[in-house]
């Protein structure tokens, strides 16, 4: 083992020494050689030496031009990579040319080009990175072939379009090396076209390479469009190159000057991002925290590169989206890829601080030994969860739950099927249990006059009471919605043990009922089109309101438990309060208070629901 490669054996903390780091940085700096390879080099260095002229960083883009002796030390080694890489080019005068003249991969070269563009606004000195820029940013869009509807083919010479790879030269990922360079491009000048056309080329992408297969889960397929060399499968590294790829433009985009014109691409890359993540982590296996090279194939070997990859993305889109999800899952991942073994060994590196397992980078079907790009990976992981623990470590709680995904409409319709059975059972013994309590009770007292046993309210509050259970079993079979919002009503149960009838539906709360409210903020957050309250929210299904601020609504629930029984939620899809933003919490609770006051209540519920065949918060 090198005297530098060290390593952390404390269970708590199951991160990369010092030493490690600067090990797997020497593999990387001595392995990169293709030009995806360098590309990849370059950004991981800038995530984690120089973050603050990362995209994920909170500052503003364009970055500063002007640089201290301290950013031009960090960015040295990247300045260096761009001089080498663009002086290498041919003297070519043309208009458009590559960075890399002998690469036949078109998106490859991209990956430079932040890096490159990064040289030139910040003054770096000894080749015109500018032009090479712009030689590199026409080529793109003006050499290289394309679909009808304008997507950016990932070879040269013939249209094709890879998720991911290229036949013998190497790897490469259009979405992760084209788009960002577009979109970085466009910041910096000042462009909000090339802005666009960066999250235009990962929608076509998108559109061809999503597996249209409802099984699939959203999985990206491997190629699409080759002539000869189409793989329809989902390979694990694609999927999480797309992923890296649609955050770096999200992050980009967030912090230009477009940020707001550009909100609804936002959020489209968001939602493509988690599409990606519920798909992958639905298939991570459990025995080793790692996902199989094909991520749905359990036949092909455990592939640690992919999954320091997608582990760094959930990091990144936790921070840039709130999205915190899969949290508990890029957890596992990453303590199993910087964990030890009951020897104190490093369980996924050798003794050279190269990770393994990893695919071969010439063959993607492959099991190779040492991969540049998973060092990469390694690296962006490691600033990824750096970031995220600096900021408070947002979703972290949301470990202590089970995370799963829809369960369709086979098994979907199973459960309800079941749920629906155990309904019955449950109302039948309900039922005769409550009508023997009453009949022993009218028993006891005066006879004054006969009565029912059971009122029509009753009946009909309890048919409510199971119907309001099936649909929220239904929901979340075919959903998985998961939500959070403040009940507020004029009584709680005094135990779980009170029966139903006790708790009778009442009359909704007065018409009259008005609330001032004011908001703040920026309006609508995040919603989710499968989520009962994002359609609420949207007025897709109607409601009766209460009450709405810019960031939250307050309507009649549809099943009350008492006068004026309301709900008052966000108006940003959220799991746990940890993934709500501060604004939307600083929101919603004076809002409650105000209609509680309103209804002259004292009790509030606060409740964060998940609805499942195993678990039923009422």
């Amino acid at each position: 083992m090198s005297e530098d490669f060290e390593w952390s054996t404390s269970e708590e903390a199951q991160n990369l020494s010092d030493g490690t780091i600067q090990q797997v940085l020497s593999n990387l700096a001595t392995g990169a050689t293709h030009s995806w390879e360098l590309g990849t080099r370059t950004e991981a260095l800038l995530e984690l030496q120089s973050p603050s002229f990362s995209v994920f960083s909170s500052q503003p883009i364009p970055p500063p031009s002007s640089l201290t002796s301290s950013a031009n030390s960090s960015l040295s080694t990247i300045f260096n990579i761009s001089l080498t890489v663009v002086n290498a080019r041919p003297n070519d005068t043309a208009d458009a040319q590559p960075l890399f003249a002998k690469d036949t991969a078109a998106g490859d070269p991209c990956s430079m080009g932040v890096a490159v563009l990064l040289s030139n606004w910040t003054g770096a000195q000894g080749a015109d990175f500018g032009g090479a820029a712009e030689q590199q940013l026409r080529f793109i869009l003006e050499d290289v072939p394309k679909t009808s509807d304008g997507a950016i083919s990932h070879r040269v010479s013939e249209l094709q379009l890879w998720e991911a790879e290229r036949e013998l030269d190497g790897r490469s990922d259009s979405v992760y090396m084209v788009p960002p360079f577009l979109a970085y491009y466009g910041a910096l000048t000042a462009n909000q076209s090339l802005l666009e056309e960066s999250y235009n080329q990962i929608k076509l992408y998108r559109k061809y390479l999503k597996d249209s297969n409802s099984s699939a889960g959203g999985l990206w397929q491997h190629i699409v469009l080759g002539p000869s060399a189409n793989d329809p499968g989902h390979w694990s590294t694609g999927n999480a190159w797309a992923a890296a790829g649609m955050l770096r433009v999200y992050a980009t985009i967030l912090h230009s000057q477009y940020s707001n014109p550009l909100k609804s691409h936002r959020e489209d890359l968001g939602n493509w991002v988690n599409e990606i993540h519920d798909g992958m982590y639905a298939h991570l296996d459990p025995s080793s925290g790692l996902f199989f090279n094909y991520v749905d194939n359990s036949s092909t070997f455990l592939d640690a590169s992919s999954t320091a990859l997608l582990a760094s993305t959930v990091y990144r889109n936790a921070l840039l989206t709130g999205q915190h999800r899969h949290i508990p899952h890029a957890e596992i991942s990453r303590k199993a890829l910087f964990g030890s073994n009951s020897d104190g060994s490093p369980s996924h590196f050798d003794s050279n601080g190269w990770l393994t397992p990893v695919v071969n980078p010439e063959n993607t079907g492959a099991e190779g030994s040492k991969s540049p790009e998973g060092q990469a990976f390694v690296i962006e992981l490691e600033a990824a969860w750096s970031d995220w623990v600096n900021a408070g470590s947002p979703g972290a709680n949301s470990g202590r739950r089970s995370v799963v995904v829809p369960l369709g409409w086979g098994w979907g319709s199973l459960v309800v099927g079941v749920g629906s059975l155990l309904m019955i059972f449950c109302l039948h013994s309900f039922l005769a249990k409550e009508s023997k309590r009453k009949h022993q009770e009218m028993t006891r007292r005066p006879k004054a006059g006969a009565r029912c046993l059971w009122t029509t309210n009753e009946i009909a509050s309890l048919i409510r009471t199971a119907c309001a259970v099936q649909i929220w079993l239904a929901f979340y079979a075919f959903t998985n919605d998961i939500a959070i919002f403040i009940s507020i009503r004029k009584s709680a149960f005094e135990s779980v043990t009170v029966p139903f009838h006790a708790v009778r539906r009442q009359v909704l709360a007065s018409r009259s009922l008005v609330v001032e409210a004011s908001g703040s903020g920026s309006g609508l957050g995040t919603l989710d089109d499968k989520c009962i309250f994002c359609l609420i929210i949207q007025g897709k299904i109607p409601s009766f309101k209460i009450a709405e601020t810019e960031l939250s609504l307050a309507f009649l629930d549809i099943n009350p438990v008492s006068e004026g029984h309301t709900l008052v939620i966000p108006k940003h899809h959220a799991i746990t309060l940890h993934d709500l933003p501060d604004p939307s919490l600083a929101d919603i609770l004076p809002l409650a208070k105000k209609i509680a006051g309103s209804l002259d209540v004292k009790e509030f519920n606060i409740v964060q629901v998940r609805l499942g065949p195993l678990l039923l918060i009422l």
